[in-house]
């Protein structure tokens, strides 16, 4: 198996309606990005629609989520990504060299590391501009655990004034919808049945990424390439109609990731001599309690897992009237080591086998190579 990374781009072109959290008669949804596995599930279901056998397909596809790029790409952030409270933008520098200590292992992940962590990053960032005041202080640094950044964008630095700066980008833009429950039998509405749904808006971008067999890669660029999919609630009533405006093999015009992904694996075994490789995930992180459906042995394969935010999967039983949990997982932009083979042909085949595992989530892919990709270095 050879895995291909392809780079998509799409245009939300009417309001589109993702849960996150369902109770009932209210509904929220992800404002920071679209989930992998909805992403994945829209792009199994308008493949089948024209023709192609989803069963062929369902371990041969898997997405990152998508994040907002209305202000050029941007990605979820590393954990423990820290700005000054009184301004949203992060050297680029400082950035840098974080990923650069977490990469190389300079910082390891207990509990006494994070504290000098957080003491690095202070006294990185030492002074934050109140008013016309600089004050060094912690209490004035925050964290931006899992949220997306971006930087360099000419939108936002029309003035070249932050051009050395990456940013917190703000959320996705949302609109509020209501509607009624309606009967299938006498057609007309349940009484006090009204469901209220935060939309998100159309004219916005998101980009992402499709890790995929080399055998379906001209598939989804000559079917996907300005395909319009669907996702989300309300699809028979116009909702939920996505335009994919980009896959391409190259990120951003500069990058093929397949090339510079199997760099980073041949540079950790060959030049730093490292029996593991770090890898961030794009998309959120599930590590344990799902032997039924995670064909991963932790033990084996990932250690040293790191977050600082969880994710809880939630929905609303309308046939027991109840919530029903699914599973929990580790947020986007999660750390792992990837414990590695002696033969590095193997070590490459089985990181393909856990990116394709489970389609939607564990979208893994090199810390230094996505440091590489956010800096544009």
């Amino acid at each position: 198996m050879t895995i291909s990374f392809l780079h998509v781009k799409l245009v939300i072109e009417t309001p589109t309606i993702i849960v996150k959290e369902s109770i009932k008669n209210w509904y929220t949804v992800y404002t920071e990005c679209i989930p992998a596995r909805t992403f994945y599930g829209s792009i199994i279901t308008y493949l089948a629609s024209k023709g192609h056998d989803p069963s062929k397909l369902k371990y041969s596809i898997n997405t990152s989520n998508l994040y907002p790029a209305n202000c050029g790409l941007s990605f979820p952030a590393i954990p423990y990504t820290i700005a000054c409270k009184t301004n949203e933008c992060i050297d680029k520098a400082i950035l840098k060299e974080l990923i650069d200590k977490l990469y190389s292992g300079n910082i390891k992940y207990c509990e006494n590391d994070l504290v000098k962590l957080y003491q690095y990053l202070i006294d990185k960032i030492s002074e934050c501009k109140v008013g016309n005041y600089r004050i060094a202080s912690d209490y004035l640094i925050k964290s931006l655990v899992g949220k997306p950044i971006y930087c360099n964008s000419k939108d936002c630095n029309k003035d070249n004034k932050d051009k050395e700066k990456c940013c917190k980008h703000k959320p996705l833009k949302t609109v509020v919808l209501e509607s009624v429950g309606i009967s299938p039998v006498t057609r007309s509405s349940y009484a006090g049945l009204v469901y209220t749904y935060e939309a998100l808006e159309p004219g916005q971008c998101l980009h992402g990424f499709i890790a995929c067999d080399e055998q379906v890669v001209e598939i989804l660029k000559n079917d996907l390439n300005n395909a319009p999919i669907y996702m989300g609630r309300g699809i028979s009533r116009g909702y939920g109609r996505v335009r994919v405006a980009l896959v391409s093999e190259k990120f951003d015009n500069k990058y093929d990731l397949r090339n510079i992904i199997e760099e980073s694996f041949r540079n950790v075994v060959n030049k730093l001599g490292r029996n593991y490789q770090v890898l961030v995930s794009l998309s959120p992180l599930a590590i344990g309690g799902q032997g039924k459906i995670l064909p991963i042995d932790i033990k084996k394969d990932l250690v040293s897992i790191v977050s600082m935010v969880s994710e809880l999967y939630i929905s609303w039983s309308k046939l027991h009237g109840i919530l029903k949990p699914i599973y929990s997982m580790l947020g986007h932009g999660s750390l792992s080591h990837m414990l590695l083979k002696k033969n590095y042909v193997e070590t490459i085949n089985r990181y393909e086998e856990i990116l394709l595992s489970n389609p939607g989530i564990n979208f893994l892919i090199p810390l230094d190579i996505y440091g590489k990709l956010l800096v544009g270095e």
